[in-house]
């Protein structure tokens, strides 16, 4: 089922995790946008965001004949060398409400697309009467338990917007900072902007190119790609391909997922 929406509201996040439960203060900090339609949302990091607007430009010059397929193929070759490397640790899309009700998550490791498809959470929240400004908007605060974690929210009653970063929503207002109790991880809204042009939330963009899995196989299929990513893409034809993986593939990686329970 395709679904489309058109944006109204594009959020920027500072996401942090710490990916190691040794050093928390150590945090990956990854760009990620939050865009907010009539209906959905799409949850995602800047890396995606800045390659579907280079598909475009692409797209473009290629149908004005200003370059051919083959010096286009050159031309992104050489963008990536001269492009400043980005985080990807969290290398993720979210859509809220396509289908209606439901939440899926699409992820990409071992060289794949991975989707899984959950009904939309719902959040227990606590309200409170303590106030902070975030991003130039004075902010309520709210508290809830989420999948195994505590987490202290700040939202704003002057965006009407049942939203958030990540799964997070339910409160009177647009979530722009939230963190859990441990200071593991914190998303904190930075700025926002509203399209000049219509811009799409299109649903086929990001299931179109997934493979669909269970929670349950997604989570399994995480934890084994983290423990040894080249015993995981072991038979991978594109790995095949381009030779034996360098050895540091064969390590296992710092792993903190977020959600600690599956429900």
């Amino acid at each position: 089922q395709n679904c489309t929406d058109t944006v109204k509201l594009r959020c920027w996040y500072e996401q942090y995790g710490a990916m190691d439960t040794a050093n928390i203060k150590s945090k990956k900090k990854d760009i990620m946008l939050l865009d907010i339609g009539s209906e959905m949302s799409r949850y995602y990091s800047q890396t995606s965001y800045l390659g579907d607007s280079l598909v475009k430009i692409y797209a473009a010059r290629i149908s004005q004949g200003i370059i051919s397929s083959r010096q286009l193929e050159t031309e992104i070759q050489q963008d990536a060398l001269k492009s400043p490397k980005r985080s990807r640790t969290h290398d993720y899309t979210i859509l809220k409400n396509c289908p209606k009700s439901k939440l899926n998550l699409i992820d990409r490791f071992a060289m794949e697309n991975y989707r899984y498809e959950e009904d939309i959470p719902v959040f227990d929240w606590e309200l409170s009467e303590d106030t902070m400004t975030v991003c130039g908007y004075l902010c309520k605060k709210a508290a809830t338990t989420f999948r195994g974690r505590d987490y202290e929210a700040w939202y704003a009653p002057q965006i009407p917007v049942s939203s958030g970063p990540w799964k997070f929503a339910g409160l009177p207002g647009l979530i722009l900072r939230i963190k859990d109790t441990r200071n593991m991880f914190l998303f904190l809204c930075t700025h926002m902007t509203k399209p000049e042009e219509a811009v799409l939330i299109d649903s086929d963009r990001d299931y179109g190119r997934a493979i669909m899995v269970s929670k349950s196989r997604y989570n399994r299929d995480k934890q084994k790609f983290m423990d040894n990513s080249g015993a995981f893409m072991t038979g991978n034809p594109v790995v095949q391909q381009n030779g034996p993986l360098p050895a540091h593939n064969y390590v296992k990686k710092p792993f903190n997922p977020i959600e600690l329970t599956e429900k």
